[in-house]
Order: C-alpha cells, then structure tokens, then sequence
C-alpha cells in the first residue's frame, strides 16, 4: 500500500478552541439545556422575593395595601391562646405522706374521744380550756356515748371528712391556684379527677378549715342531736390535734406536666384573622416594624401575585427570559471555546447544570422563606468548578450565577457585589489544592471578604452602629467556613461525579512507594530512570506554559508502565542492547513496541489509577510511526509501496490535553538525548527542534490544546533542564606511575610532593 499524504503545514497546529467542536454537542445536551434554562427562567420568575424589613428596625417607606386580602392576627390569635392556657388547672400528683398523717389525725382524735368519756372534766386534753368549752365536750362525748354505740365509734371518721375529702397544699402553691384557675387536677395516682376551690386548703390555715369542717358536722345528722354547743366542740377539738403541726401536703406541684398540657391547649386554640381592605395603611414610613406588619406585608404580597392578569405574568417571565437568555448566550459561548468537553459529554453537562441548580434553588428558598440572604451558598458551586475544571471558568460561571440569584432577589444589587466577592475568592483560592488544609483557608478567606462586603454596605447606608451588621458578619464567616467544611468532605465525590483528579490525589499517586512504581524500579530500572528524566522535564514545561506540572510529572512516572510485561525488549531495561531483536523479525518487534501503551492502560486500570493519568498512559505516543523498525522494514521488503505505514503507528489517541501533549514531547526528546555522541546544548537545542518539528508536522499535537506560544516555552524548558543534565565535566588527571627503586637496606624512602620541590624522606 502506498503511504499517505502528509497535507500537514509545518508548525502548525489547531488552537484549543476548534470551532467545530460546537457541532460534537448531542441533541440529548441540547435537550437539557433547554429544561435548565426554562428551569432558571422559572425560578428566576416565579414568586415574589422576600421584604428587606426586620422586626424592630424602621420601615423604608410606606406600605399600603394593592388588593384586599385577609391574613392571621398575631394579637387576637396570641389573646386566644393565652386564655386557652389560664383555663387549665394546674397539675397535681398524691402525696402518701399527706395521707398518712390525716390518718394519723384520725387515730389521735379517736383517742381524744376516749380519754374525755373515761375522765370527763379531769381528761387531760381539757387542761387549759375554760371550763365552759370542757363541759361542752364532755356532754357531748357523753351524751354521743349514751346512745348509739355504733355512732360513737363511726364520730371520729365524721367529724374529719371535710379534711379526708380535701388537698392540703403548700402555702405557695395555694395562692397561685387561687390568683389563677381556682382548682387542680390531681394526677399520677388511681383517681385522676379536678379538685375545686372549696375543697383545697392551706396548709398555713389547715386549723381553721378543721374547726369548720368539724363545727358543720355537729350541726347536721347524724351528729346534729347530740351536741349542744357545737362552736365550742369544735374549738377545742381542732386545738387539741393540732394540724399545722401534724399533717403535710398531700399534693405536689407539677411544673412540667402543667405547661405541656397549657401549651398542647394553646396549640389547639384557632388562629384569629383580619380583614384588610385595597388602600390601608400597613405601616407608615420609619415606624418600627412589628411581627404583625411583616404578616401583613408578605399576606398582601401574595394576593397581588395571586391576582396578577396573564398579560402581566407572561411580561414577568418574557423580562426574565430575555436576560438570562442573554446571560445564557455569553455562558455557552464561554464553555464552547474554554470548556468544551462540559458540552461534548452528556453527563459532565448534566452534572455541571445540577450544581447549579442545587445552588439556585437553595437561593430561591431563602429568598421566598425570608431567611439570611448571607447564607447563600454561591461559594460552594465556585469552589467545585475551580478544582474540576480552572479559576477562570468558575469566576465566569459563579458571576452568571450571582447576576440570576440577584435577579430572584429582586434586583438586589448589594446582594450582587456579596456572591461576587465570595466566589471570586473562592474560585482563585481553590486552584491547585494540595492540602485539605487550604480548603480549610479558603473557606475562611471567603467569610472575610463577605465581611468586607457587609461592612462596605453598611457605612454607605448609615447603619455602622447597627448590631444587624455585626450580626450578619457573622453569618457572611459562618457560610464560607460551612462551604469550605463540606468540601473539604465531599471531595473525593467531587472527583468521581467530575471525572476529575485533584492535585491531593495526584500528590498520593507521586509517592515513589505507589505498587506500580516499585514494581518499574525492580523490574524496569531503566524505564524508572526514563519515567524520572521525563517527569522533569514535563513538570517544567507545565509550569513555563501554566498547565497542570503536578499532572504531567505523575503522568510521566507512570506512562511507560506498559513496558512492565515484557521489560527486556526496551532498550533502557536490555543488558545487551538489540539482542533480544535480533532475534526476532520486524513485525513482531515491531508489535511488542507498540503495545506497551495498551498494556500500560490495562495495568493502570488494574490499579485504579485516575482516568486523567490512565489518558496520559494511552495518549503519549498518539499515533506516532515507530520510524526505526519502520526504516528497518522498508530496507527489508523494497520500499514504501511494499510497507503499510499504518501497522508502524501507535494506536492513539492523539494527546487530548496540553499535559499529554507534554508527555509525548519530553518522552521523545530524553530518549532521543541519550543518543547524543557530544551533548553540548548546541546539539541539544538542535535536537529538540527537530523533534518537536516532527511531531508537529505528523499532527500528534493538532487535538492537545498546545499553541506555537506554548511549544515555544516548552522547547526552551527542555533545553535548559536537558542542558543542566549533560552539562561537561573537567577531565580528571590519571595517577602517574609510581617510580620504582631500589630499597635502602637501613630504610625505605618515603616521598610526597609540593608545588615546588620533592622532599626525600
């Protein structure tokens, strides 16, 4: 077969952003970024931002109702539920002790009875009454004792039932029942029930309600008949038990249960509501701004929405529609010349719109709920895109971004210059996170420039006295530290969902302890050696062109992998060099070569190696012709008629990425270089030349991104590090022959020598 034509200008190669890659875009993109543009018109459109009025700060102007509409009465429905509250007792649990001394009572009184029958005037409970109220008592135990026995016996559990029947409580507890309710509910034993006034006593005035209670039962059956002077009974009776020393309360107070039943009642008393007519005042300019005029203003707000004409809804949307198909149009025009492989896979680009969506409708919520606009979290998607894809594309897409939030917040312009300032920060800072740590000082220097943005709002309208300032401040430092937190969890997910290889990973892959690598030091020694030399050199061409160093020097260390299944047909790894070759014909040579690029991508998927260092495996030799076994097999068989060029090529692909590209440059000029029979940097620049020549005018840098700007650079820093490896050496002088002679036969002679004589020892 006759070779192909070359039709390749020399130098030449296509810049990044090759227009065509726009019509690579599938319609199933097409399709969702037309779902995410009605979705951000929507959000953008729909509902009305939440006021800018705080409780207890003046009102900005006045606020007079457009529509009729009828909203909850905080005042009316907060009156109902605090009588729903008064009207519920206060709760109560039995105390045994209380109980146990009303028997004890019972008992004593029993034994009053007794002593007064068996001693009448003489009974010692009668000693320091008058003798009147002691001959009232003793008549009536007697004449009580005459009678039915039966009656005498059942006296004393008579003459104590009011107090049986009643709750003693503490003094305390007494006059806030009485102050409220008026009676408890006795809980937590058998007999759960509503106590009333009449029957609660205090115990600081336990005696008087037993002389009552007593004096009521000697007047009515079936004491009534058997006492003669019932006033005078009482009295003493009641003195002689003397209950404020002897009896407890018999109920305690439950604090706990009390409330929960009160609030349970208030939940459950129906909210109130007010009507407000087309006109009303709301609230007047500089008032101060209560709980209920911010109901008013949000219940207003959401009848004109709700009675809003057609007409005026589809102005809305066509308004909001307009701008952000303008901000759509400059955002994909952005990706279509800096970010194309955002449009040219499916889900890249339904990941990429996602997060924006994650962050818009959070915006949307706080908006709607009235809650921190501080809190947005914008810096999160600046964060994100800076480490999957550049700074660059991040400020452009977060500043898009805050230009649609600003729109949902009615055209807030402070809020605007707010998300500017917070992801610039956060999109610049997070460019080559090495350490978690940074993430950490990231999210920091975040919170700091939302406080610089707080504070600058604040002097120009007036409020630095203001506490909301410092308030917000500290809700601006909170956000930032809480983004910078989740990332910093969520970063390895960052990197699956992404496809993505952040330099923490890749700095993990450098260390020379990596299975693979251990098994190129014991195994391929020599393609180690090569695999370091090309990382270098690729490390400073990446930094002389901005590119990823860190992703092109650990490109480098694993691209040649692939030579680890068969390490002595490599040249670098052959004892012998060609010996292993000559012993086999050119096609097979030839295959052996050119697999070890596939051989590297098995083994680095084996190992789980990131897909941006497995792409450097595959792609560093694009579809380069192998030329020596090539030139060796056109020698062999007469010519290129007779010779395929294609079955000499690697299989490719051609370098996607300026790392790869790299790769490919510094893996053929360290090869070629130990080839150089006097490496001065003549030569070597020349060298290099001709081999970047090479590889341009074959195409394999036509897909990779690399300008002639950049090829530039990366000649110059593969010289320079090529240069500084064979620099010359001063030539060392070899050791004269030592002089033979002839032995004294007394001693040896022993010489050295300065610069000017020999001295004979």
């Amino acid at each position: 077969m006759s070779r192909p034509k070359q039709a390749r200008r020399a130098g030449r190669v296509k810049p990044a952003g090759d227009k065509k890659r726009h019509r690579e875009v599938s319609a199933f993109t097409w399709l969702m970024a037309a779902v995410f543009f009605a979705l951000t018109v929507t959000l953008v459109a729909w509902g009305s931002p939440e006021i800018g009025l705080e409780v207890g700060h003046p009102a900005d102007r006045d606020y007079l109702a457009r529509v009729k509409f009828e909203c909850v009465d905080l005042r009316q429905t907060e009156y109902n539920r605090q009588r729903r509250r008064r009207a519920i007792p206060e709760r109560y649990s039995p105390l045994p002790e209380g109980r146990e001394a009303i028997k004890a009572l019972r008992e004593r009184l029993r034994r009053v009875l007794k002593d007064v029958r068996l001693h009448g005037e003489a009974a010692d409970v009668l000693a320091g009454f008058p003798r009147e109220s002691g001959l009232a008592v003793v008549n009536f135990v007697t004449s009580l004792s005459k009678g039915d026995g039966a009656l005498y016996q059942q006296a004393p559990d008579i003459l104590l039932r009011p107090l049986e029947n009643a709750e003693i409580l503490r003094s305390k507890d007494y006059r806030r029942v009485a102050e409220g309710t008026g009676k408890i509910r006795l809980v937590g034993g058998e007999d759960e029930r509503e106590v009333p006034a009449s029957n609660l006593v205090n115990i600081d005035t336990v005696q008087e309600f037993l002389q009552a209670g007593i004096e009521g039962a000697l007047t009515t059956p079936p004491l009534g008949a058997y006492s003669g002077n019932a006033e005078a009974v009482a009295g003493v009776l009641a003195s002689v038990l003397r209950p404020r020393r002897n009896l407890r309360p018999t109920a305690a107070y439950e604090r706990g249960l009390t409330e929960k039943a009160r609030e349970e009642a208030a939940s459950m008393a129906p909210a109130a509501y007010k009507t407000v007519l087309p006109g009303d005042t709301i609230i007047m300019k500089n008032m101060p701004v209560e709980r209920q005029h911010l109901v008013e203003i949000r219940a207003e707000q959401r009848a004109y929405d709700a009675a809003l004409p057609l007409a005026e809804r589809l102005r809305v949307f066509g308004g909001s529609g307009l701008l952000i198909l303008m901000m759509f149009g400059v955002g994909a025009w952005y990706l279509s010349n800096f970010q194309p492989n955002i449009l040219r896979s499916n889900m890249r680009f339904f990941i990429f719109a996602a997060l924006l969506v994650l962050v818009m409708l959070a915006a949307k919520l706080i908006v709607l709920k009235g809650w921190q606009v501080y809190l947005i979290p914008i810096s999160f998607a600046a964060m994100v895109l800076a480490i999957a894809y550049s700074p660059r594309t991040s400020l452009a897409v977060s500043w898009m971004l805050a230009a649609v939030i600003s729109l949902m917040a009615g055209m807030n312009l402070a809020l605007f210059f707010y998300l500017m300032a917070g992801s610039a920060v956060s999109a610049f800072g997070s460019a080559r996170i090495r350490k978690r740590s940074k993430i950490i000082k990231v999210g920091m220097l975040t919170g700091l420039a939302y406080v610089l943005v707080i504070w600058g709002e604040g002097l120009l309208t007036g409020g630095v006295n203001d506490r909301a300032i410092i308030f917000n401040s500290g809700w601006g430092l909170f956000n930032g530290l809480l983004v910078a937190f989740l990332i910093s969890g969520i970063l390895p997910f960052i990197e699956k969902w992404f496809n993505i290889t952040t330099d923490i990973s890749l700095l993990e892959l450098s260390d020379q302890n990596h299975p693979l690598i251990r098994r190129l030091i014991f195994s391929a020694p020599g393609t180690y050696h090569h695999s370091l030399i090309v990382g270098n050199l690729a490390e400073e061409a990446s930094e002389a062109i901005g590119a990823n160093a860190l992703l092109a020097r650990v490109g480098s260390y694993f691209h040649d992998v692939g030579k680890l299944l068969r390490p002595d047909y490599f040249i670098e790894n052959e004892p012998t060099p060609g010996a292993k070759h000559s012993k086999l014909t050119t096609p097979m040579s030839t295959t052996i070569i050119l697999a070890h690029t596939k051989n590297g991508e098995e083994l680095a998927r084996e190992y789980k190696l990131p897909n941006a260092v497995r792409a450097i495996i595959k792609q560093h030799h694009g579809t380069s012709i192998l030329e020596y076994f090539y030139h060796e097999a056109l020698e062999e068989f007469g010519g290129p008629a007779e010779v395929e060029e294609a079955s000499f090529r690697y299989g490719g692909p051609k370098p996607q990425t300026r790392e790869a590209g790299i790769v490919l440059l510094a893996d053929a000029c360290e090869a070629a270089s130990r080839a150089l029979d006097e490496p001065t940097s003549k030569r070597i620049e020349g060298m290099v030349n001709d081999i970047v020549t090479r590889k341009i005018e074959d195409g394999q840098l036509d897909e990779s991104g690399l300008s002639l700007t950049d090829i530039a650079k990366i000649k110059d820093a593969f010289v320079r590090i090529l240069s500084a490896r064979f620099h010359t050496r001063i030539k060392y002088p070899e050791a004269p022959p030592a002089k033979k002679s002839e032995p004294s036969p007394k001693r040896q002679a022993t010489s050295f020598y300065t610069r000017r004589r020999q001295f004979d020892l």
